[in-house]
């Protein structure tokens, strides 16, 4: 029986509200926290996760969600992967139905679900059928909570320069990763079942308040489609978003253009070798 492993990435004081969202223990799953401490004291982890048998906690310094998902999956340790955040909710069910899927499909390297939000409704507008990440339905990404890896499979790493906590590019970490992983030769397939229940906000919806994010958008689309490529999309994306004001199509255009520069000038910044990390249990 494969074995299940729930990898949260938090920062500070978000690993305070994992363990109000966990289901009881059961022998094939297992959590995996990554603790990025980023405050001036040292911190300690809450008694309700030090009490579970089946949870790990693992302390590092650095910035970054992406960062710290590569340390993550450096440290993972099951056969299948989940990419969690502090508020993502599981339950047996869901469990039960990611195994099912990986049963039915052996050869799949990643794995896309679906996820809810806390009122019961689709996260996104996904597909009601599989289909594999090349067949996907023009314009749909998918959030990391949505994201099942098999840690056997030739996976690439988040790119660092993208993500939360990064320096210029706000979001955009797992379609880059999606991406380079299909690119890569593996095998990617979306199956109709939700997995997770999360709140219904996404870094993505603040676009027209977060440079960041619109940053991202143009790097994003230019990995997919180059230079000229990307900046033709950026330009119409800005020229039908008529409900917003001129002066901010305009602003959102720039800093899309910045982010294809960036993309386009620059490459992934190398992985740093991963060193052991304080055991907290």
């Amino acid at each position: 029986m494969p074995r299940i492993e729930v990898l949260y990435c938090v920062l500070d004081g978000d690993i305070l509200h994992i363990a109000e969202h966990l289901p009881p223990p059961r022998p094939d799953v297992v959590y995996l926290v990554a603790w990025q401490q980023m405050g001036g004291e040292e911190q300690n982890a809450p008694g309700a996760l030090l009490q579970r048998e089946d949870v790990k906690i693992l302390v590092h310094k650095s910035i970054g969600l992406s960062k710290n998902r590569n340390f993550a999956l450096a440290n993972a340790t099951g056969d299948l992967l989940i990419l969690a955040d502090a508020d993502n909710i599981y339950i047996y069910e869901y469990f039960d139905r990611l195994l099912a899927a990986a049963a039915a499909q052996p050869e799949a390297d990643i794995l896309l679900f679906q996820a809810i939000t806390l009122e019961g409704n689709l996260l996104k507008n996904y597909p009601e059928v599989s289909c594999t990440y090349a067949e996907r339905p023009r314009g749909l990404s998918f959030s990391s909570c949505d994201i099942v890896l098999r840690s056997r499979a030739a996976l690439p790493r988040f790119d660092e320069r993208f993500g939360l906590g990064s320096a210029h590019l706000g979001c955009g970490e797992e379609e880059i990763f999606l991406e380079e992983a299909s690119r890569g030769g593996c095998r990617i397939v979306y199956t109709p079942q939700v997995i997770v229940t999360t709140r219904a906000a996404t870094t993505g919806d603040r676009f027209w308040v977060d440079p960041k994010v619109r940053r991202a958008k143009g790097a994003v689309l230019c990995y997919m489609h180059g230079a000229a490529g990307a900046a033709l999309r950026c330009l119409k994306f800005a020229a039908v978003q008529g409900k917003a004001p001129l002066a901010l199509r305009i602003k959102a255009f720039r800093d899309m253009a910045w982010g294809i520069w960036y993309s386009f000038t620059t490459s992934a910044r190398p992985l740093s070798r991963n060193t052991k990390p304080p055991l907290l249990k």
